[in-house]
């Protein structure tokens, strides 16, 4: 194995950590599959006054200057929020560089002029991580299942809301008390808007329905309900009748799509009915395939960094063979 690959790694957070640690330990391994040596080359992080546990020789606080490196291979962002971030990712797949990222809520405000600009410049840009964590979605939407027409979505895509709903109905606890204790564990951010009111849900089916239509679909057209403030007493109705709540982020196809997160009544055999705690699950209703449901741990450092790093191997394997990888064509 003769070639090298440098990564840069955009963002050390909780994600971002776990995408080093997964590259560090698992170095031969991810290597001897990408076909190359695939190697940390350098790590943008928010102040080099922070003690970051890592050599120090590899940190840099310009996180676009590293994406706009030309000796950097891969860029692999996991930064969150829309800029620098947009920024960055624009920055590498200008230059032709291979682009990963997470950042849900960039990619699906975004996807289209994202998309064109990989194409553009024949760069291979995946964010298999963005939609459901360490659950493959992605890449069998757009090759195994390719050959569909997709007829509904329906996605259990937070992990958050998914803990507190299960935890207050088999412990008969308050939304309050759920939320406090996700937070304590580290499901939850101190401000956890994103989660309970459905936010990063509504972005990670946005970006499943974009994908599927071919067109930049907008969150402003979509209806948004959480489980702020979701009363005990719900939970135990919509039990004594049969049925489960469930925080469910929903796409139908028709002349237009329609997406919405609400909570949902399920009956019990529905399949997204048993997920329970932090996992995710998206099931799918299309033609010829009929129904298949595609379940896993959707949430936490550990899940998303095996997605990212799958990517960074698959980014690395297409670089190998001079090829690119793209997402279906989105237009704005």
């Amino acid at each position: 194995m003769s070639s090298k690959v440098r990564v840069g790694l955009l963002g050390l957070g909780t994600v971002g950590r776990s995408v080093f640690d997964t590259l560090s330990a698992n170095h031969e391994l991810i290597s001897a599959r990408a076909g190359a040596d695939v190697e940390v080359a350098a790590v943008a992080v928010k102040s080099l006054d922070h003690d970051w546990g890592i050599d120090r020789s590899l940190l840099t606080d310009d996180a676009l200057g590293l994406a706009s490196d030309p000796s950097i291979d891969v860029v692999v962002e996991v930064m969150g929020g829309e800029n620098p971030a947009g920024d960055c990712i624009r920055a590498s797949l200008s230059r032709g560089a291979s682009a990963v990222s997470a950042n849900k809520e960039l990619i699906a405000k975004q996807i289209a002029s994202l998309v064109s600009l990989a194409q553009e410049n024949g760069a291979d840009f995946r964010f298999e991580a963005a939609v459901g964590g360490g659950i493959p979605i992605l890449q069998p939407l757009q090759h195994q299942l390719g050959s569909n027409r997709f007829i509904e979505l329906k996605g259990i895509l937070n992990g958050t809301t998914n803990h507190i709903l299960t935890e207050m109905r088999t412990r008969g606890i308050s939304f309050d008390e759920a939320l406090d204790e996700a937070q304590d564990l580290g499901y939850a951010e101190a401000d956890p808007t994103a989660d309970v009111d459905g936010w990063d849900a509504l972005y990670k089916i946005t970006i499943l329905s974009s994908l599927i239509t071919g067109q930049q679909v907008s969150i402003d057209s979509a209806s948004l309900n959480g489980i702020r403030g979701i009363a005990l007493a719900e939970i135990e109705a919509a039990e004594a009748k049969g049925e489960r709540l469930k925080l469910i982020a929903s796409a139908q196809f028709g002349d237009a799509p329609e997406i919405s997160v609400s909570v949902q009544s399920l009956p019990h055999e529905h399949p997204l009915a048993a997920i329970s705690g932090a996992t995710n699950a998206l099931w799918i209703q299309a033609d010829p395939l009929g129904e298949v449901t595609l379940s896993g741990p959707g949430a936490g450092g550990g899940p998303t960094a095996a997605a990212v790093v799958g990517d960074i191997v698959e980014a690395v394997r297409c670089r190998n063979m001079g090829t690119v990888s793209p997402p279906w064509p989105i237009s704005s």
